[in-house]
């Protein structure tokens, strides 16, 4: 999940898989989806209430999209998209 080449220490790569699981857990309503989170540089810097932010973040902008695609577009709905008939 996290690689020895941006968090170096177990203890740091331990410190934001434990706040990633926190922040997920907290959110009731994402979709059932497989979910990959990698760890950019400068993930050592921040401190867990910086961390958190950036999760919950990051979990409203999987939300956002989410909804974005499932919402079916205007030419489905008024029955003009290719192939009727």
């Amino acid at each position: 999940m996290f690689s020895k080449k941006n968090l170096k220490l177990a203890v740091q790569r331990n410190r934001v898989k434990r706040r990633v699981r926190e922040t997920f857990r907290h959110q009731t309503d994402l979709p059932a989806l497989d979910i990959v989170v990698l760890g950019r540089r400068g993930l050592r810097e921040l401190d867990n209430p910086t961390l958190n932010a950036t999760l919950t973040e990051l979990w409203s902008r999987l939300r956002k999209k989410n909804c974005q695609l499932q919402k079916p577009s205007t030419s489905e709905l008024s029955g003009t998209g290719k192939g009727t008939g």
